[in-house]
């Protein structure tokens, strides 16, 4: 049984507006309520023996057309579950319902509309255990009584029963397409009908806005005359070969393409028509082209960078890596995809925690991203590899999932090259130092061998047995004199503040003494 809060929101869809509305609007409310893939309600004539589909949860305006069931319905009063996956796709088709389940499956029940000739017959469409908890019996009923007390049953008479003579022969179009013809002219979407060898048959107003033409001109000529060559292959095909869903590329009169999206409709295909609906999809596909473009352009960077570049859904599944990645964390591309996380690219699992905490925390780069920070890795051999991490979250698929794309530069070789120059400075900074030492060791020899040479001369003098007064006063004086100047260079060398040589014998340098202690060169 339905519940009372179910019949109560069904009451009130009936009492919201224009009763096509409300029988549109109550059927969505029910397909979402129990999870279905679809729901229509036909209208049976039974004193004509003719059908009419006056609902779907899935279109609006449908104004009751007509229809030729695939289907021969049992009843009345009796539940029926379609065990023929062939009949519920033929009966879905019929009125126009996308079944996204695979596994959907039909079931209807037939019911009389109380004083009239009218059956309602009630279609839905879902997977078995759903449609069970419907109940078809009390669905019909209601909609029965709603019918019954509506102007609607009346207009679906006139309207079965009106043909309009002045258009048919106007259009020269055949009677089962004038049936249909409010339908087609109400649509915002280009209607084409073929003739049983692809002659244009019908083309609606919406559809003359598309491509430009006239319906007269095109009538009468084969379709392949304004659509390209590779597309006109489709129609070398039977009518129920013709695929479903396609694109088709249009010449306009202006000889410009339009690309259009073109949907294959069940109506007309027993009386031997192709009803083609289409939509202009021509900006679609350019921005498709371009974004397309664009993807295949990064991708090419991405390929060719050589900063490792590896992407993640938060759930640590990886669905990037890039050549430069194989070659730093040893794995190949499938194997990191389909056997690893990312965390297993990290020496811990706490270790990318920290990333991720890191990418969310604005003071390391801003929001949702991590500036350039040094860290490690671990590569598929163990090693820990130092490497500096960059990183940012991207939305995946629209606003509902993120990816974080992590960039990893290994610095094993700028850490090798860092060592070396370290050890070239040492190297140099030694020479230097042993320069230094040889140009102060050349600067003393150079600047103490006069006074140490005077010195020894007057010693040696003072040696001499009777040497008169004034002499050795003399001698005394100079060896004085030059054990001062010795003493002067040396506290020179104490004073010394910067590093200035001077030529010296041949290519030879020597500290300049007086230049490096600040004092004034000698002349």
């Amino acid at each position: 049984m339905l519940s009372l809060d179910i019949i109560n929101d069904l009451i009130d869809h009936f009492h919201n507006g224009p009763i096509s509305d409300a029988l549109h609007a109550s059927l969505s409310f029910l397909e979402k309520e129990f999870d279905l893939d679809g729901i229509g309600v036909i209208l049976e004539d039974t004193a004509q023996s003719v059908f009419s589909l006056i609902a779907s949860s899935q279109m609006r305006n449908i104004h009751g057309m007509p229809l030729k069931p695939l289907v021969n319905f049992e009843g009345p009063e009796k539940t029926v579950l379609l065990t023929s996956q062939v009949n519920t796709e033929d009966l879905s088709f019929q009125l126009e319902l996308d079944l996204e389940e695979p596994s959907a499956m039909g079931m209807y029940f037939v019911r009389p509309v109380p004083s009239s000739f009218y059956n309602i017959i009630f279609v839905a469409f879902g997977v078995k255990p759903m449609l069970e908890q419907l109940d078809l019996e009390t669905l019909t009923k209601l909609y029965s009584l709603l019918l019954r007390d509506s102007h609607f049953l009346r207009q679906i008479k006139e309207k079965t029963n009106r043909v309009n003579i002045e258009d048919l022969e106007e259009e020269k179009k055949p009677r089962e397409i004038e049936t249909y013809k409010e339908l087609f002219e109400t649509t915002d979407d280009g209607v084409l009908i073929l003739g049983k060898d692809y002659e244009i048959v019908y083309l609606n107003h919406a559809g003359e806005s598309i491509t430009g033409y006239a319906r007269t001109t095109l009538q009468g000529n084969p379709i392949t005359n304004y659509i390209s060559e590779y597309h006109a292959a489709i129609f070398t095909f039977p009518p129920n070969l013709i695929p479903s869903n396609f694109d088709l590329d249009v010449f306009t009169v202006s000889r410009e393409i339009v690309h259009l999206g073109v949907i294959r409709s069940s109506l007309l295909i027993e009386e031997g028509y192709t009803v083609l609906i289409f939509r202009d999809i021509t900006e679609s596909r350019i921005m498709e082209e371009r974004l397309q473009s664009t993807s295949d352009f990064l991708m090419k960077l991405v390929d060719n960078s050589v900063v490792a570049i590896v992407a993640c859904e938060l759930n640590e599944k990886i669905i990037l890596f890039n050549p430069s990645a194989r070659k730093l964390f040893g794995y190949k591309a499938t194997e990191a995809m389909e056997h690893h996380v990312m965390s297993d690219l990290f020496p811990s699992q706490e270790a990318w925690v920290q990333v991720l905490d890191q990418i969310a925390d604005k003071r390391f780069g801003g929001e949702s991203r991590l500036d350039p920070t040094k860290s490690t890795v671990r590569n598929s051999a163990g090693e820990i590899v130092p490497a500096n991490i960059s990183a940012y979250t991207i939305p995946l698929y629209g606003d509902t999932k993120k990816a974080v794309v992590v960039f990893v530069t290994d610095l094993r070789e700028q850490m090798q090259m860092e060592e070396k120059l370290s050890e070239y400075r040492e190297r140099l900074a030694e020479k230097e130092k042993q320069a230094l030492i040889s140009e102060l060791a050349g600067a003393m020899a150079h600047e103490l061998n006069q006074p140490l040479m005077s010195i020894i001369g007057y010693s040696e003098l003072l040696k001499k047995p009777d040497l008169p007064a004034e002499k050795v006063e003399r001698a005394v004086n100079h060896i004085g004199g030059e054990a001062e100047r010795m003493a002067e260079i040396v506290k020179k060398i104490g004073n010394l503040t910067r590093y200035e040589t001077r030529r010296y014998v041949g290519t030879a340098n020597i500290l300049d003494l007086d230049r490096s202690s600040g004092g004034t060169p000698e002349s």
